[in-house]
């Protein structure tokens, strides 16, 4: 894989991104890119991330419903934006602009990781140029700009991308970055759309030693994002 190349196409990515959204630069830190309604449930999320300790304790009893407990499984946990989010937010920014930081760069980081997906999967640029930014900037993401959690799907096609890598070299790096990629989900809509995406994904291998190969990435997976899943799952059945 030419990373070289891959970090050239994320710049402009990056410079599209912000020639769509220039009008939101001069406000990063005190405006919204939309209604300020699920953005402040975004940016509180991010917060309340950076300053707790998630999937433990009082991180899921949350702010609101007092005195209910779990609150914060009522909504998506958005645990996974806080790479981004979180050292913003350490360093005395505030939570508009760690929203808006992860806003900004949700557009590159989907259209990055379709690109390298569709050139693994072709070997063509320009088939990973169509898939970038149809991916990153399609007319549904526009139609959802308030909802965080959907436009951070930038791991999706990162999970297939380590899929096709391990299936080609069997290498324990892929399984880690697959591993990765499953834990920075941060909407329930996306992992249905994963798991349908998986089915189709596992019909077409071509043998057993395949198939084998496959099952020792399930096992591989499941055994380190076990924990988290089942505690989320847990979570959500109360």
């Amino acid at each position: 894989m030419n990373v070289r190349s891959l970090r050239t196409w994320f710049l402009l990515y990056c410079g599209l991104s912000l020639v769509l959204f220039r009008a939101l630069l001069p406000h990063l830190a005190s405006g919204f890119p939309h209604d300020p309604g699920d953005p402040v449930l975004s940016s509180w999320a991010l917060w309340w991330n950076a300053h707790h300790l998630p999937f433990v304790g009082r991180w899921w009893d949350g702010l609101a419903f007092y005195p209910e407990h779990g609150s914060l499984a009522f909504s998506d946990h958005r645990v996974g934006l806080g790479l981004i989010a979180s050292p913003i937010l350490w360093l005395g920014g505030n939570p508009i602009l760690a929203h808006n930081v992860v806003f900004l760069l949700s557009f590159p980081l989907c259209a990055i990781g379709a690109h390298g997906l569709a050139r693994e999967i072709t070997g063509s640029d320009l088939a990973g140029v169509i898939a970038g930014l149809t991916f990153g900037f399609n007319p549904y993401r526009m139609d959802h700009l308030p909802h965080l959690e959907l436009l951070a799907a930038w791991w999706l096609p990162v999970v297939l991308l380590a899929l096709h890598r391990y299936q080609r070299d069997g290498s324990v790096r892929w399984l880690v970055l697959f591993s990765a990629s499953v834990l920075s989900w941060v909407s329930v809509v996306v992992v249905f759309v994963l798991l349908c995406v998986l089915a189709f994904w596992l019909l077409p291998l071509p043998n057993a030693a395949t198939w084998t190969r496959c099952n020792g990435c399930w096992r591989w997976t499941g055994r380190r994002t076990g924990y988290f899943a089942s505690t989320i799952l847990r979570r959500w059945a109360r």
